[in-house]
């Protein structure tokens, strides 16, 4: 976390200013089974930082996130590619936003829970349409040449039971590569299509040529 250092005449300033703090500290040490802890050794215990709007908070506590030590108290998933996940600690609050391979850390006063978990489920609401949005809007998307994809089970005019897949192409950045891409294929009677694989769910689109097939597959995931 990018937050100034404490010195030693700030932490001790702070904790005298703070004693509550002091004794919570002191407590959640005997707890995690280091009794023998004393305050005048706490600077060999963890550092110390200066959180705006917050005050002071010691940086053990990212140990236990980085190790999962700690299960949160409030958290949400979704695809694989976004966590969000709330966690109180002490006299503070530490919300942890991963976003695909972007992770982020928020530190608020203990008493705006709330108001972690608020902005923890507008970024998930947020990542959440806007993922539906990249990945599927293939569904309802008018293509270049003019055409869209439609169920593979509504097309009755070419036997595609039996398709000979060319080449695939994954969505980009889609949590399980397998789960979702496009194929250009070919029919047993020389029917040329681009399949959408979404986790066994087929969409299909009748083209002219391969070299269309090929143009349509690239405007996919843009």
């Amino acid at each position: 976390m990018d937050y100034p250092k404490a010195s030693d005449v700030e932490v001790h300033k702070y904790f005298e200013s703070h004693p509550d703090h002091l004794e919570m500290m002191m407590t959640d040490w005997e707890e995690s089974g280091d009794p023998d802890l004393e305050w005048e050794s706490i600077h060999d215990f963890t550092e110390f930082v200066i959180v705006p709007n917050v005050g002071l908070i010691p940086t053990y506590w990212e140990s236990e996130l980085s190790d999962d030590a700690r299960t949160p108290d409030w958290s949400s998933e979704i695809y694989d590619a976004f966590a969000f996940k709330i966690y109180k600690f002490l006299w503070f609050v530490i919300a942890e936003f991963t976003e695909y391979d972007e992770r982020e850390l928020k530190v608020f006063v203990a008493n705006e829970f709330d108001k972690a978990v608020e902005e923890a489920e507008n970024r998930e609401q947020k990542n959440h349409q806007n993922f539906e949005d990249f990945y599927y809007e293939y569904n309802h998307q008018t293509f270049s040449n003019g055409k869209q994809f439609v169920q593979k089970l509504l097309i009755t005019n070419v036997d595609t039971s039996r398709l000979d897949h060319i080449e695939s192409r994954s969505a980009p950045g889609y949590p399980e590569a397998e789960d979702l891409y496009a194929s250009l294929c070919q029919s047993d009677d020389g029917s040329i299509f681009v399949e959408v694989n979404n986790m066994g769910s087929i969409s299909l689109m009748q083209v002219d040529s391969v070299d269309e097939a090929r143009e349509i597959m690239s405007e996919l995931w843009q």
